[in-house]
């Protein structure tokens, strides 16, 4: 080095503005697939749960209806 001006040297500012830039879009990006795939993570779920209350309620019905006979 010289002296000149012509590179800036990779300081400690530098260093954490990178730092602080790269954590904000790792997190920008995460929500953005959160928000992306939500549906496909928790949609399966919410509707096996629907099946599963569905078929016990059938089976509870058959079993009082076949109690009550």
């Amino acid at each position: 080095m010289d002296g000149s001006c012509e590179s800036l040297p990779l300081n400690y500012y530098h260093v954490l503005l990178g730092f602080i830039v790269g954590q904000l879009l790792g997190i920008m990006i995460w929500v953005m697939f959160g928000f992306a795939f939500r549906f496909t993570l928790y949609d399966n779920v919410y509707v096996m749960d629907l099946r599963t209350k569905k078929n016990s309620q059938c089976l509870e019905s058959e079993s009082t209806a076949a109690k009550t006979t």
